[in-house]
């Protein structure tokens, strides 16, 4: 869906629907033999639901970028023809549309641009709804890339990278075969992979190097087209039971993409011992093909054999919409499970309606009924919410959903980038080619500190090992406390308030592997050591003795080393490499009033205050927005939510029974 990124013509142009049967507008494209005339199409409504002795008409979809990298002047003002009308559209759908355009036949296509009046909103949000629906039912989809040349690649290089694929996919099944007891050949794979000669004998070393090299940079630049950075474009291809991808004048079945991720992967799954990338010549590696391959492919199809919507949503955080709201809204198409699962669903519906046709009207209405929303509170898309409430009940629905506050792990210290959200909900406008920065104040001036980009997955990982909240609800568990749904009512304990935090570095933190991490930063973690002798050594006396007792510095190798259970001394749960390099070097160390070690957020400071809350398996650091003499009455204190945290000795619910009198509710806004 490319909601504000296509001209919008009259309404009068196109014929109305009636939502009541679920009726959309698909377009018969007019065939011509000469590729560069005026694209002439006509407009026709069908109905999605099917009835007694009806079937839903054939029709194919398109899917594409709303603008390519292409620099072809097609035209000032690209239009096609509707009904004999004029119709703009842009510039990467008149490529699309004559690449697709039969010379001989009408070919029918659902256009999102064309086939929905982008201007009407109510029109709109009902025809998203029915996204899902429009992308199984139609006999493929036509996936649009553009031309390899906009990415400054040669048909022959994409050709010969598509060739590539398909032996891939070819190499994988006959190596599965192979596995199951089956004498498979493994097919000869393309001739350049060798440095032989036309006679097919004599081998020159470094014959085909360069080609192999192009090939590669095709292969990589395949997947960086603006098509795959799109978030519409995930239940666009995954959806439809068959789809063919268009490079160009090359072409190739999104079917062979996907068997070529499975062959490159199977190894790794433990069902085969052979690995087809063992047979591909090493120039192949240098942009790492494989990898975007495999990443892409296995990301959508975990997608669609289903996952929480948290998860859903995070992993397709980073690809881009014009409409922020469409970061939810372009991934609703897999609410309800697999597309096999609804097409048998359908099938067993038309079974029936041939031998009962009442009862598989009744089945139908009981299905309608019975279909779950994507989210609690969110049963479907609507362009009549701004992006600020849409984000605030997806977060609130998130939390509600899980009856935890796992939904809001991960986040190591981001900032929202949209304005007016409550500091707990999630931005989903985010991606992870942000800026990342936010600016700290220092006494001369604000400075720039990078942020690093929010890792849900990894901090699910913690959420999973550690129980700091214990195993017994002790309040009411999350709830809003205004009617607007901004304030989010917690239950809690103190753990301690930050003193000292580590040095920030202006700029962006160098990444380091594991093992080096902490030769790495063995200066900055040094420096946080001097400076807290300076601040315990006017600190409370409690606190002053507790430091200079050296109990400390368990605490401060417990968290460098990620062992921070007191009971398991020596025990790192994830490994000191793994340890180093996916939390330590992201996160800021810190050192607590009382003493306590621990990191969080880049954007923890002084005077933050570490909780332990209800339903959240992780500590987390918040942000009083009063002090406690400023409390009064009986409201609860307020905070801004920074980030969950990691605290020695504060991960298994060990201060739980000291606090057992401590718990209150606070309001994070």
């Amino acid at each position: 869906m490319k909601s504000s990124e296509e001209p919008c013509p009259g309404v009068t142009l196109r014929p109305p629907l009636d939502s009541s049967v679920d009726e959309i507008r698909i377009l018969d494209i007019l065939p011509s033999e000469n590729k560069s005339a005026p694209i002439a199409c006509s407009y026709r409504v069908i109905g999605l639901k099917s009835s007694k002795g009806q079937q839903i008409p054939s029709f194919e979809t398109l899917s594409y970028a709303w603008q390519d990298a292409g620099s072809d002047a097609e035209s000032e003002a690209p239009q096609i023809i509707i009904d004999n009308t004029p119709f703009p559209i842009s510039a990467s759908l008149l490529r699309a549309m004559r690449r697709l355009r039969f010379p001989d036949r009408i070919r029918t296509l659902w256009i999102d641009a064309v086939c929905i009046n982008q201007a009407d909103h109510v029109e709109k949000t009902q025809q998203v709804n029915l996204m899902r629906r429009i992308y199984a039912s139609c006999s493929q989809c036509n996936i649009w890339l553009g031309y390899p040349r906009d990415v400054g690649v040669s048909e022959e290089d994409a050709q010969a990278a598509f060739d590539t694929i398909a032996w891939i996919t070819a190499a994988g099944e006959a190596m599965d075969a192979n596995f199951s007891g089956i004498d498979a050949p493994i097919p000869s794979p393309p001739g350049w992979f060798r440095d032989v000669e036309d006679n097919g004998t004599d081998e020159k070393e470094g014959l085909n190097h360069q080609l192999r090299l192009r090939v590669s940079e095709a292969f990589y630049k395949f997947f960086r087209t603006p098509w795959w950075s799109r978030v519409w474009t995930v239940q666009e291809a995954a959806l439809p039971s068959a789809a063919t991808v268009y490079w160009g004048s090359c072409e190739i079945s999104w079917h062979v993409l996907d068997m070529a991720s499975e062959a490159v992967m199977a190894p790794v799954d433990g069902r085969r011992d052979g690995h087809v990338g063992d047979l591909m010549p090493e120039e192949l590696y240098r942009f790492k093909p494989l990898d975007y391959l495999t990443s892409v492919m296995r990301g959508i199809m975990i997608s669609l054999w289903g996952e929480e919507p948290v998860s859903l949503l995070y992993r397709w955080r980073g690809r881009k919409a014009t409409d922020p709201r469409d970061k939810v809204y372009g991934l609703m198409g897999f609410k309800s499970g697999t597309v096999d699962d609804d097409d048998n669903e359908q099938s067993e519906d038309d079974d029936e309606e041939e031998n009962d046709g009442k009862e598989g009207e009744k089945r139908e209405e009981e299905e309608q009924e019975e279909e779950v929303g994507f989210l609690p509170g969110i049963p479907s898309c609507d362009y009549t919410l701004d992006t600020q409430t849409l984000f605030r009940r997806v977060s609130w629905a998130l939390v509600k959903q899980s009856n935890s506050l796992q939904p809001l792990i991960g986040r190591r210290g981001e900032a929202a980038k949209l304005e007016g959200l409550p500091s707990w909900v999630i931005d989903w406008s985010q991606d992870r080619w942000s800026d990342g920065f936010f600016y700290f104040d220092t006494e001369v001036k604000k400075v720039p500190v990078q942020v690093p980009a929010a890792e849900y997955w990894e901090h699910e990982k913690l959420y999973n090992h550690y129980c700091a909240d214990g195993p017994v609800m002790v309040g009411a568990g999350p709830r809003l406390l205004d009617e607007s749904g901004r304030v989010l009512g917690l239950d809690g304990f103190l753990v301690d308030r930050i003193a000292v935090v580590e040095q920030r570095e202006v700029g962006g933190r160098q990444e380091f592997p594991g093992d080096q991490v902490l030769i790495a930063n063995a200066a900055r973690y040094g420096e946080l050591i001097g400076r807290c002798h300076d601040y315990f050594s006017s600190a409370s006396e409690a606190s002053r003795k507790r430091w200079q007792s050296g109990g400390w510095m368990q605490e401060y190798l417990g968290v460098l080393t990620g062992q921070l259970d007191p009971e398991m001394p020596g025990y790192c749960p994830f490994g000191q490499d793994e340890w180093a390099s996916t939390y330590l070097q992201h996160h800021l160390l810190f050192v607590t009033e009382g003493g306590k070690v621990g990191f969080g957020p880049v954007t923890s400071e002084p005077g933050d205050e570490v909780w332990v809350l209800e339903l959240c398996r992780l500590p987390v650091v918040l942000k009083p927005l009063q002090s406690e003499h400023q409390e009064g009455g009986k409201k609860p204190r307020a905070f801004t939510w920074v980030g969950d945290c990691c605290v020695y000795g504060a991960m298994m619910g060990e201060d739980l029974g000291e606090k057992e009198d401590d718990w209150v509710e606070i309001a994070v806004h």
